[in-house]
């Protein structure tokens, strides 16, 4: 008993750190939301006037309420049916009709992707410096209907109606319909999430499979959830190479629904069982991969980049903040990704940090806010390097994405705070999840693309915490 007892303080703690997490990206996304709103307010006529500000956070915050109020006011939303129309309609449609309507231009990561896939479609290798999942995913569709960068974005927008399914199974088996409800209409409105299916990026296949993984481990609590677990995560290390450092939280999980409770004849082999299972399909489906980087490096690696140490030297480049930069690229000879450059970044970013382990430090914290409270990148990619952008586009763009993070991540801070004294399965996963992530970012470039895939995981809490919001709502005017 006073194992499961530990594992019951390993939860609360975990969920407490979740919310400490949550709220920081809170207080760092609204001071960035300030901003763009002063920004736009000082613009006047240019850009977005203060009445059009106004009406835009308005009906965002409308929406919003509207969603939290329905899910206690009308008896008939307890339902799942209801939920899913609603939301995953509304998923489809916003994404059908920005893939109709925005044509970003191939550039930058989405022009190597594209590059790679008609590669792979006539016969070129399959593993490259970049991680090749997207690309193999292209390139059988690429040789049957043509090298069109479309094909990738009816792919983002199936992965996200999956990601959607895998939200709203996830908050349902955490609390009931309506939190899995919530979950997926916050998903399906997400502006930034939307935008980007207009990318040829790995942002929303990546989501998809780390909460479809997430979702099979704690959904089945036998040798099905644990296998498929580890399929979906391996398949998810070949879009990004960071599955491999959540593994072990889904190990974790598998290993504690495993585990015996009181009452039952289940066996500590169980959870053995399952973690054994999952980690065998994780390397499994990762075997081609192994294989191709025994022959480059000498050793079985699962890793499915060349960038480790790239970004690690982006990351701690005090100078630019840990952002991109052109000195880096002239430091490792202009060509990151291969064997070369990455031995030459490996050593000047272990200089870096062992010459000035307190301002690394340092610029951890600073780079947070840019890593995990910015959500201006679905406008930038999708809307603002596409050729003759509107800037009031861009900029709405902008605001409604920070809106809506905000909002959101204040809801998962709350919603964390309610589930600290019994925290759910998949509150726990969730936020071991979230927290591991935080930390493998932290060396990194400062990206606020790299949070993206985070962004569906996050829905899980925020239901909660606009559910509990809800409930005290209509408990007070109940009261009243």
């Amino acid at each position: 008993m006073g194992s499961m007892l530990s594992w019951a303080r390993v939860a609360r703690i975990v969920i407490a750190l979740a919310f400490l997490l949550t709220s920081a990206i809170a207080a760092c996304a609204l001071a960035d939301l300030l901003v763009v709103i002063w920004t736009n307010v000082q613009s006047g006529g240019t850009v977005l006037g203060p009445v059009l500000t106004a009406m835009t956070l308005g009906g965002a915050l409308l929406t919003l309420a509207a969603v939290v109020l329905t899910s206690h006011r009308r008896a008939s939303w307890s339902g799942a049916r209801p939920w899913l129309i609603a939301g995953i309609g509304t998923l489809v449609l916003t994404r059908v009709v920005v893939i109709a309507t925005i044509h970003p231009p191939l550039i930058s990561d989405w022009l190597h992707y594209h590059d790679m896939a008609v590669a792979i479609s006539r016969g070129g290798p399959w593993f490259a410096a970049r991680p090749s999942g997207l690309p193999l995913l292209l390139a059988p569709l690429y040789l049957a209907f043509g090298a069109h960068p479309i094909i990738g974005e009816i792919l983002s927008l199936l992965a996200a109606t999956g990601a959607g399914l895998a939200i709203f199974a996830l908050g349902r088996a955490g609390g009931r319909n309506r939190t899995g409800g919530v979950a997926l209409c916050l998903y399906a409105v997400a502006p930034a999430q939307i935008l980007m299916t207009s990318v040829l990026g790995t942002e929303i296949i990546y989501g998809a499979l780390l909460v479809a993984a997430t979702w099979a481990t704690l959904r089945f609590v036998s040798w099905k959830g644990a296998s498929t677990g580890g399929l979906l995560l391996g398949m998810s290390q070949y879009v990004r190479s960071t599955s491999l450092v959540l593994l072990p939280v889904l190990l974790a999980a598998a290993w504690m629904l495993g585990r015996p409770t009181p009452g039952s004849r289940r066996s500590h082999l169980d959870g053995l069982g399952r973690v054994t299972i999952m980690a065998i399909a994780f390397l499994v489906i990762l075997l081609p991969v192994a294989a191709w980087n025994t022959q480059l490096l000498g050793w079985p690696s699962v890793s499915t980049s060349s960038f480790q140490n790239w970004e690690l030297l982006l990351g701690t480049n005090q100078v630019y903040d840990g952002r991109f930069n052109a000195a880096d690229v002239a430091l490792v000879g202009g060509t990151p990704g291969t064997a070369e450059a990455e031995a030459i970044a490996g050593q000047l970013a272990w200089e870096r940090i062992r010459d000035d382990p307190l301002g690394t430090a340092g610029l951890f914290a600073r780079k947070f806010p840019q890593a995990w409270a910015d959500e201006h990148y679905g406008a930038r990619w999708a809307l603002y390097e596409s050729p003759g952008s509107n800037p009031v586009v861009v900029q709405a763009a902008v605001l409604l994405s920070q809106a809506w993070l905000a909002v959101l991540a204040v809801l998962a801070a709350i919603g964390f705070w309610s589930a600290r004294r019994r925290p759910a399965p998949a509150m726990t996963a969730t936020a071991a999840l979230l927290l591991v992530y935080a930390i493998a970012l932290m060396p990194l470039e400062a990206n606020p693309r790299y949070h993206a895939p985070m962004v569906p995981l996050l829905c899980i809490p925020a239901a909660f915490g606009a559910v509990m919001l809800g409930a005290w709502w209509s408990a007070s005017r109940r009261g009243t």
